[in-house]
């Protein structure tokens, strides 16, 4: 079912929130609302041009701050059925000239677009700042999700930003009627 074409803010605003509110902890101490954002705007401003990037990354926090910052850039997250050097290239092949985002040293296929994401982000987030939070066009393909090609090549399921939101909420209600 079509999203209506209404701007959703790409990250909700929750009760209470305020750019100290803590939302992850990395090894190098806890990240607060406001890091998170500039995180995800100093990646999204330094991302090269692209239509899509495959996310590889493998810590949430920065697995969450890439995907958030093509989202910021209007880019589509591709998101392969497993890393397998074979599945990653046929992902590759079917989307010419997309990132490879990742938080390894070292990229896990050849002959492709690596963006270390963890570094790039970190170094550049100290002058990246929203006035407000961007907002998001609900009916934007923002996820790619492949299946896992059991029954010959593997097909594509894409997510609306809309309807991740949708169902975030939703989840978040029913928490909240369980407790």
């Amino acid at each position: 079912m079509p999203m209506p074409s209404t701007a959703l803010p790409l990250l909700p605003s929750l009760l209470g929130d305020t750019d100290a509110t803590l939302v992850a902890h990395l090894a190098d101490g806890a990240v607060d609302r406001g890091q998170l954002c500039r995180h995800i705007e100093a990646l999204a401003q330094a991302l090269p041009e692209a239509s899509s990037a495959i996310n590889l990354c493998e810590d949430r926090y920065w697995f969450t701050v890439a995907w958030l910052a093509c989202i910021r850039r209007g880019m589509v997250t591709l998101l392969p059925n497993s890393n397998a050097p074979q599945h990653l290239a046929q992902v590759q092949a079917r989307h010419p000239g997309c990132l490879t985002l990742g938080d390894r040293s070292e990229p896990l296929m050849a002959d492709c677009h690596w963006v270390r994401v963890d570094t790039l982000a970190a170094t550049s987030a100290s002058t990246a700042v929203w006035a407000e939070v961007p907002t998001v066009p609900a009916d934007l393909v923002v996820a790619r999700f492949f299946t896992s090609g059991s029954t010959g090549e593997p097909k594509t399921c894409d997510k609306q930003f809309g309807h991740l939101v949708a169902s975030h909420q939703a989840a978040r209600q029913d928490r909240k009627s369980h407790v």
